[in-house]
C-alpha cells in the first residue's frame, strides 16, 4: 500500500515480546511443537515438550487439530530460520480455477461505468470464501495483540502456507522493515515473534513494504526502495536453504506508473498481482506461461468493471483459486474513509464483476491492506483512527 498519509518514523522502543495480547503463558523457545510438519519458521514437529528460554535455538511447532484461544507467548525471541514443510490438509480451494486471465500485454484497460454499486452484486456460485458461495457473513474485526501491532504501523501482511505465520510491514525502531509472528493453529493469537526478517533475507537497507510468498513459501516477492533508488520496486528470491535471496528486481512496465506495490502473487508463482503507481494508484496482473520464465507486460483488463477513475486501488488480495478479489479503494474520512471493496468472477479467464464494499468490515476510519487466507477463511486488513490517521494496527475477521 502507498501511503500516503503521514507516517511518523521516529523510533519507537516497542518489545515484540513485551505487552502481550492475551492471558495465559506458553513458551516457544526452546520448545517443539506436537507431532506434525508446519511450513514456515525454524521449527520441527516432534512430540511437544515445554523447553526453557533459549534465543538461539532452532524451535519448531507442528500442526495441531483443534484451535483454542487465550494463550501468551512469554518464550523469549527465536532467530529460528523459515522451513517449509508438507501438510496433510490444504487450504487451497481450487473451485472453478480455469486458464491464464491476463488481457493484452501493457493493456490498461477501459472502464465501463459500472465500477461501484453500493447495492447487491450478483456472485457466481464458483467465487467462494471459505468454501461458502456469497453474499459472505464476516465476524466482527479484532485487532491483533503484540507481538504483532506495535508503534506506530503495521500494515500489508501476508500469511504463510500452512497459515501459521503472519509476515507484515512495520514501521516500528525507525524504520520500514518487514517481521514475522507464528501461531501454534489456526484460529490462535499470534503469539511468538522472532527476528526482523532480514535474517532470512526478507528486510532489506532500504524501506520494505509488502512481502508475497509462492510455491508453498519457497519464493519471494518484496516490493522495496533500496537506499540507492528512488522508487518503491518488486524484487524477487528463491529460498536457497533457510534463507531467500539474493533478491533481484522484476522487469514490470506498465506505461505511466514509476513504482509496484502491493505484490500478491498466485500458489503457482503464474500470476503476479499488484499496485502500480504513478499520479494515481491502480490494480494489474503481469502473468507468464511457467514459474520459470520472466513476466508478460502487465495488464489492467481483469479490473475493467470495478477500476473506478476518480479513486485510487490498491493492495489486491484473493484465495487460491483467485476468483473473488479483496482491494483498497482509496478515500477520505469526510466521505467515508478508505475502505476494502470486493469483485468476483467465475473463472480466472474472465475480468472481474462490478465491485462493492465488503460487508461488515469497514469502518467510519480507515480500513486498508487486506490478505485473505488461501482458502479464503480469514481476512487480515490494516485500520487507522480518526484520531490518528497516520498509526495502523492490524485486525483480523472470519467468514462465519
Amino acid at each position: 500500500m502507498r501511503l500516503l498519509l503521514i507516517i511518523p518514523l521516529a523510533a519507537s522502543v516497542a518489545c515484540l515480546r513485551e505487552n502481550p495480547a492475551f492471558d495465559g503463558s506458553v513458551a516457544l523457545t526452546g520448545m517443539t511443537g506436537t507431532t506434525g510438519t508446519t511450513g514456515m519458521t525454524g521449527m520441527s514437529g516432534t512430540t511437544g515438550t515445554t523447553g526453557p528460554d533459549d534465543p538461539t535455538g532452532v524451535t519448531t511447532v507442528g500442526t495441531t487439530a483443534g484451535t483454542s484461544t487465550g494463550l501468551t507467548g512469554t518464550g523469549s525471541e527465536s532467530t529460528g530460520m523459515i522451513t517449509v514443510g508438507t501438510t496433510a490438509e490444504s487450504t487451497a480451494d481450487t473451485t472453478g480455477a480455469d486458464s491464464d486471465s491476463s488481457g493484452g500485454p501493457g493493456s490498461t484497460g477501459t472502464s465501463t461505468g459500472e465500477a461501484s454499486t453500493d447495492g447487491p452484486i450478483d456472485i457466481p456460485p464458483e467465487a467462494t470464501l471459505c468454501g461458502k458461495p456469497g453474499p459472505w457473513v464476516f465476524s466482527e474485526p479484532q485487532a491483533l495483540g503484540m507481538p504483532v501491532n506495535g508503534d506506530p504501523s503495521d500494515l500489508d501482511m501476508w500469511l504463510s502456507y500452512t497459515g501459521l505465520i503472519l509476515l507484515w510491514s512495520s514501521y516500528r525502531n525507525g524504520a520500514q522493515d518487514t517481521y514475522r509472528a507464528s501461531r501454534m493453529a489456526v484460529g490462535m493469537p499470534f503469539e511468538w515473534s522472532y527476528a526482523n526478517n532480514k535474517d532470512i533475507g526478507l528486510s532489506t537497507d532500504g524501506a520494505d513494504g509488502k512481502l508475497a510468498l509462492s510455491n508453498a513459501d519457497a519464493r519471494a516477492y518484496l516490493s522495496t526502495k533500496l537506499p540507492n533508488d528512488t522508487n518503491f520496486r518488486i524484487h524477487t528470491g528463491d529460498r536457497k536453504g533457510q534463507n531467500y535471496g539474493p533478491l533481484t528486481p522484476l522487469t514490470l512496465d506498465f506505461p505511466g506508473y514509476t513504482e509496484a506495490f502491493d505484490p500478491h502473487v498466485s500458489g503457482d508463482d503464474m500470476r503476479l498481482y499488484y499496485a502500480p503507481a504513478g499520479g494515481d494508484q491502480r490494480l494489474v496482473v503481469a502473468t507468464r506461461p511457467a514459474a520459470d520464465q520472466p513476466f508478460a507486460a502487465p495488464s489492467a483488463d481483469p479490473f475493467v468493471n470495478m477500476d473506478d477513475p476518480e479513486r485510487d486501488e490498491a493492495d489486491p488480495t484473493l484465495p487460491a483459486h483467485e476468483l473473488v478479489l479483496i482491494y483498497t479503494r482509496k478515500g477520505v474520512i469526510e466521505r467515508g474513509g478508505t475502505e476494502l471493496w470486493f469483485a468476483a468472477r467465475s473463472s480466472i479467464s474472465e475480468p472481474f464483476g462490478p465491485a462493492q464494499p465488503v460487508p461488515g468490515v469497514n469502518s467510519p476510519a480507515h480500513d486498508a491492506s487486506g490478505h485473505l487466507s488461501g482458502d479464503g477463511c480469514e481476512l487480515f486488513f490494516a485500520r487507522s483512527t480518526m484520531q490518528d490517521e497516520s498509526t495502523w494496527d492490524i485486525y483480523r475477521s472470519e467468514i462465519q
